[in-house]
C-alpha cells in the first residue's frame, strides 16, 4: 500500500516484483509528471503547486525553498502547521486537522524535518522524473482509493492512474479529501487487499 507519494512506489512493486506481491493499494497517489493527459499541477494547492512546480527548476532552488519552509513549520507550533498546509485543505481536511490529529501532524512534521530537508527533497525531485516502469506490466490487483476534493493530490491524478492500469478498481468519493482517506478508509482499503489475498489461496 502506498499513500499521496507512495503510490509510485506501490506501484513499482507490483510492476517489478509482481512474484512477491499479490495486489497493490494506492490511495491518493500522484501521477507521472510529464504523462500525456495528465496536468500535474492543475487543482492543487497554492503550496504544492509552489513545491511542485519549483522541484524541474533542480535540486538547489528546491532545496532553498525547502530550508526556508522547514524553520517556519518547526518554529510555528500545531497552529502554525495548519496555517501552513491550509492552501492545500480542502474543507474536508479541514475538519479533521484538529485535536490529536493535528497534534500528531504537527509531531510527524518535526519528526521529519528534524535532521534536515533531503528526504523531503529527494521525494519531491523523484516526483518530476520517470518512474522507471510501465503501469501496463501491472499484473497484480490494483485498488486506488481518491477522494474528489483532494487538494494535495488532485482527482485527475486518480483518473489518470485509474484509466492507465488495465483492471484497476478505482474508488473515486466524493466526499473525501487527502487526509481523510487514511482517517477514514482504512479498513475498507485493507479489506481490499485481505480480499485479493484469500483468491490467492
Amino acid at each position: 500500500m502506498g499513500s499521496s507519494g507512495g503510490g509510485p512506489h506501490a506501484l513499482a512493486c507490483g510492476a517489478l516484483a509482481g512474484d512477491r506481491c499479490v495486489a497493490v493499494a494506492v490511495v491518493s497517489g500522484v501521477g507521472p509528471w510529464a504523462a500525456t493527459g495528465l496536468d500535474f499541477l492543475a487543482g492543487m494547492g497554492e503550496g504544492n503547486e509552489i513545491e511542485f512546480g519549483a522541484a524541474p527548476e533542480g535540486e538547489e532552488p528546491l532545496r532553498e525553498l525547502l530550508v526556508l519552509w522547514r524553520e517556519e513549520i518547526l518554529a510555528a507550533g500545531e497552529q502554525g502547521t495548519f496555517t501552513s498546509l491550509q492552501s492545500v485543505l480542502s474543507p474536508p481536511d479541514q475538519k479533521v486537522m484538529t485535536g490529536d490529529f493535528a497534534r500528531h501532524m504537527h509531531e510527524s512534521f518535526c519528526l521529519a524535518l528534524e535532521n534536515g530537508v533531503d528526504g523531503w527533497g529527494d521525494d519531491d525531485l523523484a516526483f518530476t522524473r520517470p518512474w522507471g516502469f510501465d503501469l501496463a506490466r501491472l499484473a497484480v490487483p490494483v485498488f486506488l482509493w481518491q477522494g474528489e476534493q483532494d487538494l494535495m493530490v488532485p482527482p485527475a491524478h486518480g483518473r489518470w492512474l485509474a484509466e492507465a492500469m488495465p483492471g484497476c478498481h478505482a474508488r473515486l468519493l466524493p466526499d473525501d479529501g487527502h487526509l481523510t482517506m487514511l482517517l477514514n478508509r482504512p479498513a475498507e482499503i485493507l479489506a481490499d487487499l485481505a480480499a485479493a489475498l484469500r483468491s490467492r489461496d
